[in-house]
């Protein structure tokens, strides 16, 4: 499982990085080793049947932590087949949409000018009309 997971997946050549890996896979105390797999949903059905004893066995070596994203509708399958509860992401208001539009543009002074007020309160016009436009679809 090692070996596919550091060859295949991560694509770790034969070298230093490759065996400092497979040490701390192996380590019998936890390493701060974190392990992320997005899109369990995107997987095709052909490959999920291989995916799920490999995430299995990931969970029985020196990894810390295994984190593993899905859309809803698997997450009972997966929290079964782990043996842990999962957490949920609450969906993004209107307003948290606009606070974060705000603050990220409004960080970077490529985009808002240099820090120049009048492009801020732009900024936020654009940010209140993209939101309106996306929940009108």
């Amino acid at each position: 499982m090692i070996e596919f997971l550091s060859q295949e997946l991560l694509k770790i050549q034969r070298s230093v990085r490759l065996s400092l890996f497979k040490q701390c896979c192996e380590l019998k105390q936890r390493v701060r080793l974190l392990i992320m797999l997005d899109g369990f949903d995107e997987i095709s059905p052909l490959y999920k049947q291989t995916v799920l004893p490999l995430l299995q066995s990931l969970r029985q070596t020196a990894v810390e932590k295994l984190w593993v994203t899905t859309r809803p509708h698997l997450r009972e399958e997966l929290e079964h087949k782990l043996q842990q509860l999962s957490y949920t992401l609450e969906t993004f208001s209107d307003e948290n949409h606009f606070e974060f539009l705000k603050t990220f543009w409004c960080q970077n002074d490529w985009f808002t000018g240099g820090g120049n007020g009048g492009f801020k309160y732009k900024v936020q016009i654009y940010a209140k009309h993209l939101i309106r436009n996306q929940s009108n679809q």
